[in-house]
């Protein structure tokens, strides 16, 4: 996600577009604009679902064609699910190994 936030974000400068321009327009707020440059995933976790919409929006207010970015994008948000379940895992055995 760090490199598709990147392009993302040299794609808005370019256009000389502000975050606050972006996020008129595309009606996505600044923070979720900026989490997005930024590839923060971390900053969506309990909102996952409509990550893929944001970054859409994001993309066609850019005119980039979001299809040639959607593969990493699935694969970046693949990765932190699985991050994220293995971490809840590894903290659910540690609980349940006190308490043994």
């Amino acid at each position: 996600m760090q490199k598709l936030g990147q392009i993302i974000k040299e794609r808005r400068e370019e256009l000389g577009y502000t975050l606050k321009a972006i996020s008129e327009k595309t009606r996505v707020p600044i923070n979720k604009l900026e989490a997005i440059e930024n590839g923060n995933l971390k900053f969506f976790e309990n909102d996952m679902s409509y990550v893929k919409f944001y970054v859409r929006y994001y993309c066609n207010a850019l005119h980039l064609n979001f299809d040639d970015y959607k593969d990493e994008l699935e694969s970046s948000l693949d990765e932190f699910s699985n991050t994220t379940k293995m971490i809840k895992q590894v903290e659910f055995e540690e609980i349940n190994s006190r308490l043994t």
